[in-house]
């Protein structure tokens, strides 16, 4: 039998390592269609606004990346 190749997910944890695993914050501003300077704030702040989750994970798992929440503004909640 042929084995199936595994897909390995790397975990990012800040938005400078996303950016930098997607080509670099200029290449990952024109993918999101943002000026260079909101990119730069988003590295700055270590935040994507929410709004932009669903184009930065798609981009993010093309290439086997996987994103916490905590990067989007959304912390868990203790459930008692």
């Amino acid at each position: 039998m042929k084995k199936q190749p595994q897909t390995i997910f790397s975990v990012k944890e800040s938005v400078k390592e996303i950016a930098e695993a997607l080509g670099g914050q200029r290449a990952l501003a024109r993918k999101l269609g943002i000026a260079y300077g909101t990119m730069s704030y988003y590295v700055q702040q270590n935040t994507f606004p929410a709004r932009r989750m669903y184009q930065v994970r798609a981009l993010a798992q093309a290439r086997g990346i996987t994103i916490p929440d905590k990067l989007f503004g959304m912390h868990p909640v203790d459930v008692p």
